[in-house]
Order: structure tokens, then C-alpha cells, then sequence
């Protein structure tokens, strides 16, 4: 739905209120319910995107705001999003597709395919680290955050080199291999590097073939990628600490401006968005120490990417042995470790599965640093709910995606018609 110029005046009222008006330019019009769920949701973010999906088809592909505070640079379909939790299904994806190339076991041990790792950590399995149950320990317990290396780029920051390293230094694991449940990062680390290995390229390379070349998903990539132009990526955004709210002359004069009147409804609604959340205090805060951690959380994706991801999904792109295996490969949470939210799902490939009424849900909910995420799929009727925000906020993103599933599984019986 485009909305009129009136925006601008209304940013008056908006800033007042410290919740902006939401400007949107999007593909389908939803459902009033579903638009007025995600309008009231996603008010004190910078940009987003939004897809809905069910039974095989796109019913809501939807952007909003910009995508960075400071700019009319317009989030669109094609804008890229830091995916953090959500990059595990497809280093998932990329090992399941090796065992089905027969290229590695899944019972295989890592010391398979890493060397020089200590005896307890040698002998975990690709499928426990897939299904978090090696026992390994968060990265970030033994990477200090204030003091990463600088990298040869010139920025500081840690790579999968750096963890491999920590690991070689045998520290302690939390429990025994196989024995218990915990959530945790390194597994996917680790197996970034297991593709490296099998494919001897690096694993940028390795997962473009393996997954998003196959899933016809033409924005994807990765930072730190040889030759990838992320084009119009999203910048991440967070409040921060000692930034003092405009003064109220400043922002009538900012109104008043006729280059902000003259840029057109979208961007000057964007516009006026962002200078309610920079009076709140938030700003750019793009990257963490952690940011670079391949297989873990750093695959940048538009909200096509995802929509032709899980039309790929659903239409046989990938093998039947493949998808089953992402779906089925359940371990349950023991509850002995981990969050209260992680211990209500169980353990698949790359993926927390719990049920919504009589149907299994895969999700992977998460936030990077200027980042919040949700993803949530319903292989059996088709159903996806997907929102990418620039602004931190993981639980409440997942909350938002929980809310719109609801919604699409009670009140959405036939895409509406597409418009303006």
C-alpha cells in the first residue's frame, strides 16, 4: 500500500508519539488483519521485509522503510539482510548434500576432516554438530569481544580461523559428545569448515554451488566472499548510549524542507521514520567482532532469496533424501542446557522443530549485532512466514513471525489479489 505524502505531516505526531508511520511499497496486498499486525509491529524499525507463503504460493512480499537511518534509500525485494540464525539451514543444506553425493557420513567423525583437534573434540560427529549435541562450547566463551585481531583488510574481527585455533586449545566441553542437547554456534562453525574440506573450496564457493546457485537465489552471499557486490545491503541499526534527542526546531525544519516534500511519499515517509527512531537514539551499528563467522550466522540474503529458497524446497530442487533429512533428523532437547525457548523444540538439520496445532514447524530465530530475523516454515501445508528488520530485536521479530503464522493459518484461505 503506498501511502500519501500526508506522511510528512503526520511525522509530527509520529515523532511526538516515538512510533513512526510505517511507509510501505510492496508487491501483494494482504489480508487487513495480517497488513495491520505487521504495521503495528514493525513501527520502531529503520527498514524490513516481509514474505508470507502458503500452500505453494506468495500471498504478502512486503518492504518498508530504508535501508540506512539517514538516507531515502529504500529497503526493496531485493535488499540484502545479515540472516544470522537463519544462515544454519543452508550450511545444513550443503552437508546434506555432500551425504548425498556420498562426499561424507554423517557418522563420520570431524577428525575426518579437521586435523590436529583434540582427542575430545576429534571424535564428535558431523550429524552431532548438525543436531547440536557435541558439547562444544560458545565461541564467543573464549574469543574476548573487545580485542579481535586485525584482519588484512585492515578491520578487526574474528574469522572460522580464529575459532579453529581456540579449539585446538582443548577447552573444556560442557558434556560429552552425544549425551546432551545445547544450542550452540561453534557446531556450524566447525562445519563450514568440514565443506571446506570436502570440496576443497572455500566455503563461500562451496555453498553457492551447493545451495543457492541450485535454489536460484541471485543476491546471496557473504561479505567476505572473493568478488560478491552486496549492491544495496541493508546496514544494521541499534540504540546507542549517550545519543541526546533532537530538538524539537530541527525536526519541524527538517518537515518543512522542500527536498524531504519533493522526494515522493515512500521516501519521505522513510524519512520522517528515521527521525523518530534517531530522537529514541538509535544509529548504524553494523558489525560485531563476530559478524565473520561463515557457517554460523553471516550469509547476507534478500527476501527473494528466501522466497525462491523455499520454492525450491517445496518443488524438488532438492533431492527427497536431502529435504527429509533437514526435516526428520530430530533429536530432542534434554533441558539440562540451553534456553527455556531452545528446550521447548527439538534438534534438526540446521533447524528447531516444535508443532503449530497439528503441524511441525521448523525455525531458527536470531539477531546479529543491527539484525533481528525470524523464519519460520511449515513444510507440510507450505506455509512461511519470513521477517528481515535492520534494527536489533530478535524475540520480538519471532514474536511478530509467530503472530502472522497465526493469522495466515486462521484467516488466509486464498491469496488476495495483487496491487498497490
Amino acid at each position: 500500500m503506498r501511502q500519501a505524502i500526508g506522511l510528512v505531516i503526520l511525522g509530527i505526531t509520529a515523532i511526538a508519539a516515538a512510533e513512526p508511520t510505517i511507509a510501505f511499497h510492496g508487491v501483494f496486498t494482504p489480508a487487513k488483519s495480517l497488513q495491520a499486525e505487521v504495521q503495528q509491529a514493525l513501527s520502531r524499525h529503520v527498514g524490513a521485509t516481509v514474505l508470507v507463503r502458503s500452500a505453494g504460493k506468495t500471498l504478502l512480499k512486503e518492504t518498508y522503510g530504508s535501508r540506512k537511518i539517514g538516507t531515502a534509500d529504500l529497503v526493496t525485494p531485493s535488499t540484502l539482510f545479515r540472516l544470522a540464525a537463519a544462515t544454519k539451514p543452508f550450511t545444513a543444506t550443503a552437508v546434506l548434500q555432500l551425504a548425498a553425493k556420498q562426499e561424507l557420513q554423517l557418522t563420520d567423525p570431524v577428525s575426518a576432516y579437521v586435523d590436529d583437534l583434540p582427542i575430545a573434540i576429534s571424535v564428535i560427529t558431523i550429524k552431532q554438530l548438525l543436531t547440536h549435541q557435541s558439547g562444544l562450547p560458545q565461541y564467543w566463551t573464549g574469543l574476548e569481544r573487545d580485542s579481535p585481531p586485525q584482519q588484512p583488510d585492515g578491520e578487526s574481527y574474528y574469522t572460522d580461523a580464529n575459532v579453529l585455533a581456540w579449539l585446538r586449545t582443548d577447552p573444556e566441553l560442557e558434556f560429552s559428545p552425544g549425551t546432551s542437547t545445547h544450542y550452540i554456534d561453534t557446531n556450524y562453525v566447525l562445519l563450514g569448515l568440514v565443506i571446506e574440506a570436502v570440496t576443497g573450496q572455500p566455503f563461500e564457493q562451496a555453498l553457492r554451488a551447493l545451495v543457492l546457485q541450485p535454489a536460484s537465489m541471485p543476491h546471496a552471499g557473504f561479505l567476505s566472499e572473493a568478488g560478491f557486490k552486496p549492491g544495496e545491503r541493508a546496514y544494521g541499526h541499534n540504540r546507542i548510549a549517550g545519543v541526546s534527542p533532537l530538538p524539537a526546531e530541527e525536526i519541524h525544519r527538517f518537515l518543512n524542507d522542500p527536498t524531504v516534500q519533493a522526494l515522493g511519499p515512500e521516501a519521505a515517509g522513510a524519512l520522517v521514520q528515521q527521525l523518530a527512531l534517531t530522537a529514541q537514539g538509535y544509529g548504524v551499528e553494523d558489525q560485531s567482532p563476530y559478524s565473520r563467522m561463515r557457517g554460523d550466522g553471516c550469509l547476507y540474503a534478500s527476501i527473494e532469496d528466501l522466497e525462491a529458497w523455499f520454492v525450491a524446497l517445496e518443488t524438488g530442487v532438492f533431492d527427497d533424501e536431502v529435504v527429509q533429512l533437514m526435516q526428520s533428523t530430530l533429536v530432542d532437547a534434554d533441558g539440562k542446557h540451553g534456553t527455556q525457548y531452545e528446550n521447548r523444540h527439538s534438534y534438526t538439520c540446521g533447524w528447531l522443530r516444535d508443532k503449530v496445532g497439528d503441524e511441525f514447524r521448523l525455525t531458527n530465530p536470531g539477531a546479529t549485532r543491527g539484525f533481528g530475523q525470524t523464519v519460520q516454515w511449515l513444510p507440510t501445508s507450505q506455509t512461511v512466514v519470513a521477517v528481515l528488520t535492520n534494527t536489533d530485536g530478535e524475540w520480538e521479530i519471532d514474536a511478530v513471525g509467530e503472530k502472522l503464522l497465526r493469522l495466515v493459518a486462521k484467516e488466509i484461505a486464498q491469496p488476495p489479489a495483487s496491487g498497490n
